[in-house]
């Protein structure tokens, strides 16, 4: 809930507890994770909710609406995640999820995913974004 609270405006809602392990290895200029898994601990819930990015996706692809149909609102009682990142900043995550859409007489939802990116370099371009913000908000202010 606090992750999908970051967004703004939310695209995502969240409810239910994730746990798991993070083997964290901090260096004075690096950090690595290896091994990271997370999975529920209580049924989880998702909901994507309707707005004009999420209808803009839908009518661009019929698989893409099919996929934001299933999973515009899900009951997840199995959530697994497993994720590596090494010296240089690339993250690679695998998640599965297996839930069921009540809206649309239970169906049942499988989705997997994985993502790999540099979390370095995304960090730095939201810094760099942050400032550029701030900068051009104290100029206006003036």
């Amino acid at each position: 809930e606090q992750v999908a609270a970051l967004q703004n405006p939310p695209a995502v809602f969240l409810d239910g507890r994730v746990g798991g392990y993070v083997p964290l290895q901090l260096g004075t200029d690096f950090m690595v994770v290896e091994g990271a898994r997370l999975a529920n601990e209580e049924t989880l819930s998702l909901r994507i909710p309707p707005s004009s990015s999420v209808q803009s996706m839908a009518s661009s692809n019929q698989a893409v609406k099919l996929a934001l149909e299933s999973l515009s609102v899900l009951t997840i009682p199995d959530f697994q995640a497993r994720m590596n990142m090494d010296k240089e900043g690339w993250l690679e995550a695998a998640v599965t999820i297996k839930g069921v859409n009540p809206q649309r007489n239970n169906l049942p939802v499988v989705f997997n995913y994985t993502h790999r990116e540099n979390m370095l370099v995304l960090m730095r371009s939201l810094r760099i974004g942050d400032d550029i913000t701030e900068k051009l908000r104290t100029e206006n202010a003036q």
